[in-house]
């Protein structure tokens, strides 16, 4: 039995993940226009500048996979875009559909135009500060894609290492935690915010799901 991933698979578990869409995500070869000679040499261009003139993409987080004209496309809400290397509303709150990493193309190759930005979905990001030192807290909202039953929530230091990440039986946890102050899952994630908000113990472990 083949178990190698698909890129459909591999779009899948990106459902709930922060992603980067390129608006051109190919590589060409250009003559550099520095070079005055009768035969100036090629630069090399790709489509994955994240400053400069450039740099054309959005950021988002991935809702759902589509069929949409003949191919299966990412649904990426879009909370990030970048045109011409600088920030603009533009597409802000709404849908994009670039076609999923592994898509055949025109040009004999395949897209491979989106990448994962964060380490983890952020449905809902909540940083704390206290002292010199940030505790961040994401969401994710489970689904028939990602598997999660309820919703889980991840506590980060400010340095982006896992301090604690745990499954809440209920959708939107954090405000089921809001709401239940006294319960277990509030009082952990009291602990792990204040854990990620200390300096972290040499060799210390994250804790997760069960522990």
């Amino acid at each position: 039995m083949n178990t190698t991933p698909t890129p459909l698979d591999d779009a899948r578990a990106l459902i709930g993940h922060k992603v980067r869409s390129f608006d051109f995500a190919g590589s060409w070869d250009f003559p550099d226009p520095r070079d005055t000679s009768d035969d100036p040499a090629p630069t090399h261009i790709t489509g994955r500048d994240l400053t400069g003139e450039r740099a054309c993409y959005c950021e988002g987080v991935v809702e759902d996979i589509v069929d949409l004209e003949g191919c299966p496309r990412y649904a990426i809400r879009v909370t990030r875009k970048v045109f011409g290397g600088k920030e603009t509303d533009r597409r802000l709150g709404t849908l994009v559909f670039p076609p999923i990493n592994g898509t055949p193309n025109s040009c004999d190759g395949v897209q491979n135009g989106v990448e994962l930005v964060a380490p983890e979905a952020a449905e809902t990001a909540k940083p704390t500060q206290h002292g010199d030192h940030t505790a961040k807290i994401t969401q994710t909202n489970g689904n028939t894609r990602n598997g999660i039953k309820g919703s889980r929530l991840s506590i980060w230091r400010e340095d982006g290492s896992l301090v604690d990440r745990f499954t809440v039986p209920v959708r939107h946890a954090l405000g089921y935690c809001q709401k239940h102050p006294s319960g277990r899952y509030a009082k952990r994630l009291r602990d792990a915010v204040a854990r990620a908000q200390s300096l972290p113990t040499p060799g210390a472990a994250p804790t997760s799901e069960g522990a």
